[in-house]
């Protein structure tokens, strides 16, 4: 379980390991290890299973393969960068749809050209000397 600790983008791990090794000593089952994480960016956003809302998380010093997706509830204290995150969506989105609708245009227009061209008559070869 993953918690926002301040107002940056620190969370805090939640650990409960069956016998976790730290410093060359074992922690008992069931204590509970804190480690801290540091956000590098909010990569994407989807929609789960009942509506709730997960963000994907790329971890600051950690590869891609470690990113994780975080329910909301875990990012409490994050709120400029989830704003700063879905403005930016909302921007790509608008401009993908503009896209599309301008190449959707231009193919209208190149077949409404062709069938145009097509409904002219053919030119008759000129008259032989």
């Amino acid at each position: 379980m993953l918690r926002m600790l301040a107002a940056g983008s620190l969370l805090a791990a939640l650990v409960q390991p069956e016998a976790a090794e730290c410093g060359g000593t074992k922690r008992k089952k069931g204590t509970v290890v804190e480690e801290f994480y540091e956000v590098d960016c909010i990569k994407a956003r989807r929609i789960v299973k009942g509506g709730a809302v997960e963000y994907l998380i790329h971890w600051k010093g950690y590869e891609d393969k470690d990113d994780t997706w975080e329910p909301l509830a875990n990012l409490s204290g994050m709120e400029q960068d989830l704003s700063a995150f879905e403005a930016k969506e909302k921007r790509d989105q608008e401009q993908w749809a503009a896209q599309l609708a301008a190449k959707k245009q231009a193919a209208h227009q190149k077949a409404a050209a062709d069938k145009t061209a097509a409904a002219l008559p053919v030119a008759m070869a000129a008259p032989r000397k």
